[in-house]
């Protein structure tokens, strides 16, 4: 435990939603009392038949969570010591807040250790539920700052972030007065000029975008940001007809005479919007696009090519910002959908990378 402190970036996070499982309704003000004494014996009693878990736990000495490390053994034969790394199931609670923290471990004993979480946590009359929220992270800082109890900085992403300041650095004046008039420029400037009164237009406006968040050095952030993109796209007149390898015989007959390229009918009312089994046939089209972000901190990787002019920063999408709080997710419309498969996109993914790793 004393290594996780000393490298907090040791290990993978991921965050989950604790809901009442009747509805699956936000927990709200209804969230269970936590004790790590009572919760270790809980959890020891429902998984006592499967598994023999040895739970240790401590408090963070500068975060509002609690840590723990269940040492997950088969019962039978007698349990090896250190048990495997995939049988370490991390855990951490933070205070006043309806999600947790977890390492995504891969085995069998760690799916059986993460659905009785719930179980220990709820009550006889009351039961819960936890969800995924799409968020993954290296740090509990970057979890933190996004699903805990306190409203830091980035307790609201983007540019919403300038309301969750309080004191010294709160907001001053109008939130929505992004930019300020200036003085016209003559005919006359030179570039350098010109240069200079650009660049802090596109700082401000990448300050309206990203408000405090997204700096680098604030130690929350996110190394990996993975989201597929499935716009529907209208379809125009020229359709192509077939789609084939180009050789010299191509569009010619058996007598040498040109083919006609007929491109389907897309006005027929009967066809279907969008057709995934022939995408040809439908009236629109939905490419299949997935844009993955990485570095040390994506959002302020993101923020920087804004201030430096390669993102237009008026028309860049939240998802991008941070505003959305979601590290995996699913873009329609120009926004994360809130009801997407987001847990099945991220076992997805995981279970590609494992078979790259296989294959490679």
């Amino acid at each position: 435990m004393q290594y996780l402190l000393d490298h907090p970036s040791s290990l993978k996070w991921t965050a989950s939603e604790l809901v009442l499982e009747e509805g699956k309704k936000p927990a709200g003000d209804k969230l269970p009392k936590f004790q790590p004494v009572v919760f270790c014996k809980s959890m020891q009693e429902i998984m006592d038949p499967m598994v023999q878990c040895h739970p240790y736990y401590i408090t963070h000495p500068t975060l509002p969570l609690t840590i723990l490390r269940l040492s997950l053994h088969n019962p039978y034969p007698l349990p090896t010591l250190p048990p495997p790394a995939n049988q370490i199931f991390y855990l951490a609670v933070p205070t006043s807040s309806p999600h947790l923290f977890f390492t995504p471990q891969r085995s069998k004993l760690a799916d059986i250790c993460r659905k009785s979480l719930p179980i220990a946590l709820s009550s006889q009359h009351r039961r819960y539920d936890i969800v995924s929220t799409a968020l993954t992270a290296k740090t509990l800082e970057a979890l933190l700052a996004r699903k805990g109890c306190e409203r830091g900085d980035l307790g609201a992403g983007g540019g919403w972030s300038v309301f969750a300041v309080e004191g010294e650095g709160a907001l001053e004046g109008d939130p929505l007065e992004t930019s300020r008039p200036r003085k016209r420029q003559s005919l006359d400037a030179d570039m350098d000029d010109y240069n200079n009164v650009e660049g802090k237009k596109r700082k401000r406006i990448a300050k309206a975008r990203f408000g405090k968040s997204a700096t680098v050095g604030d130690g929350s952030g996110l190394e990996r940001v993975e989201v597929k993109l499935r716009e529907v796209w209208p379809r125009g007149k020229e359709v192509p007809g077939v789609l084939g390898v180009v050789d010299g015989n191509a569009g010619k007959s058996k007598k040498g005479r040109p083919k006609k390229d007929i491109a389907p009918d897309t006005n027929d009312e009967d066809s279907p919007l969008v057709d995934e089994h022939a995408p040809w046939k439908g009236k629109s089209w939905m490419p299949n696009v997935d844009v993955v972000l990485e570095g040390t901190h994506v959002f302020a990787g993101v923020r920087t090519l804004v201030e430096e002019g390669v993102f237009d920063g008026e028309k860049i999408p939240t998802w991008m910002t941070g505003e959305e709080g979601k590290s995996v997710g699913m873009v329609k419309g120009g926004t994360i959908l809130k009801s997407a498969v987001a847990a099945g996109i991220l076992e997805a993914t995981t279970d590609t990378r494992r078979d790259r790793r296989k294959t490679t």
